[in-house]
């Protein structure tokens, strides 16, 4: 999406492998009718129509809600994208004390009081979220296991009754209870993509990239959901009509995984969101949902939001000339009298002014 948009990126992001098997979904057929015959028309693919239409702004703060990421645009049209959580232990530091201006305050951040919550907007026009994502409530969730394998040994002191709930980590699934006893008495209930609170979650980091659903077909003979292990989605596609007109049906970004999985003595092209498989071997280092001891959570937001609810907001002025700016910009870390912060806002007229900039900052 970027290089439609004319940008070469770099930095953290682009270079960490736990997305090198992350792909974005889209609806539109790559095949053309016409009266005369079926042509495939993968040579004539034009990214942007694969694409969701939305802006490259709102493309960037989704970017931000979902990666955690800061973008630095550079010149020449390179964007380099970064991991916020990497400022905390950056040793890119400039030391600002003699460019600091007299006033200098401090406020206690209200992020502790209020909490986080860290959400998926996801596709309104893709009819299979709904179903295979509900509220749990949490008075049913009876236990928490590793694998489906081990329904055999589940016990919590007292006979499972209708819609007891179970979490299954591997699979990031939960299982209702029906009737019967070890793994036949359990079925499908929701995969757990809802949002990840802390404390009171009233600030609000939504972001519209949301991985896709797990597929789950109705087996009539076991009279139960199975899971074809891949992805999908239940919503009309874009393609070229007869009369080479492209129909097209709005679509969000969404994002999956695909890799080769050895199945029945071969490797197959196998969709997936969560990283584990349901005997819990790992398949990719991250899974595309908000918990887990391996969801976006704990890889990207932990320690940033940990910060935030620990430290304090300063508000001052640094008086910046060409070097100053260009080493602010250059720096992660600001160190003032032997304290550090991390640089929040700057408010700053281009082309630089002989005077002095407004600049807000998080205490280390």
């Amino acid at each position: 999406m970027f290089e439609e948009f004319g940008y070469t990126i770099s930095g953290e992001w682009m270079d960490d492998t736990a997305w090198d098997k992350t792909f974005m979904f889209n609806n539109l057929a790559i095949e053309k009718y016409d009266l005369t015959a079926n042509e495939d028309i993968a040579r004539e693919i034009q990214p942007a129509r694969h694409l969701p239409k939305k802006s490259i702004g709102i493309f960037l703060r989704d970017m931000q809600f979902f990666f955690n990421v800061k973008f630095s645009f550079l010149d020449g049209r390179n964007v380099k994208i970064d991991y916020r959580k990497s400022a905390l232990q950056s040793k890119k530091i400039m030391d600002a004390t003699a460019i600091t201006g007299r006033l200098f305050t401090g406020t206690v951040t209200d992020f502790r009081e209020k909490g986080f919550t860290l959400g998926f907007q996801f596709d309104s026009a893709d009819g299979y979220n709904g179903e295979r994502i509900k509220e749990i409530d949490e008075k049913k969730l009876v236990a928490t296991i590793n694998r489906f394998t081990d329904f055999g040994a589940l016990v919590i002191g007292r006979p499972f009754e209708y819609n007891d709930l179970v979490y299954v980590a591997a699979e990031n699934q939960y299982y209702a209870y029906s009737n019967g006893v070890g793994t036949g008495a359990w079925e499908y209930y929701s995969e757990k993509l809802g949002p990840y609170k802390m404390g009171a979650g009233e600030y609000n980091y939504e972001s519209g990239i949301s991985p896709m659903v797990t597929y789950l077909l109705y087996d009539t003979d076991i009279d139960k959901l199975v899971n074809k292990d891949m992805v999908a989605a239940s919503m009309p596609g874009s393609y070229y009509n007869k009369n080479y007109k492209l129909v097209e049906a709005p679509f969000d970004t969404r994002i999956f995984y695909i890799d080769k999985i050895l199945k029945n003595g071969a490797n197959l092209p196998t969709s997936f969101v969560h990283n584990r498989d349901r005997t819990s071997a790992q398949r990719v280092a991250v899974s595309l949902a908000w918990h887990g001891a391996e969801g976006l959570y704990q890889y990207l937001w932990k320690d940033w939001l940990i910060f935030l609810m620990n430290t304090r907001l300063v508000k001052t002025t640094f008086s910046f000339n060409q070097k100053s700016y260009g080493d602010f910009n250059a720096s992660t870390k600001i160190r003032i009298a032997g304290t550090y912060y991390l640089p929040h806002q700057t408010n700053i007229k281009i082309p630089l002014q002989q005077e002095e900039a407004q600049v807000e900052l998080y205490r280390l």
